[in-house]
């Protein structure tokens, strides 16, 4: 399970996600009586996980920014530079 609630923008098509994930669901179905299992299912093929892992390739590594930032100015000018750099 990656992100839950998953980021809408992430998503092939429209779904609506509550801003909690799907316990808010489970927490109704309990209280209503409704079957529990079926609150708990998501579309995981709705999620474009692939969008996801080419979008945070395009970021620098934790390891190359800690060695190359030293501030919040040289981060803001080093994630700007690279990112620029890499689209």
């Amino acid at each position: 399970m990656v992100f839950e609630p998953f980021p809408t923008f992430f998503l092939k098509k429209n779904e609506f996600r509550t801003k909690r994930g799907f316990l808010d669901n489970v927490k109704d179905c309990q209280l209503t009586g409704k079957n529990v299992s079926e609150a708990k299912k998501t579309d995981e093929k709705n999620k474009d996980i692939d969008k996801m892992i080419k979008i945070f390739s395009l970021f620098p590594s934790p390891r190359e920014i800690i060695d190359r930032c030293t501030d919040e100015e040289t981060l803001k000018a080093y994630l700007k530079n690279d990112i620029y750099k890499n689209s």
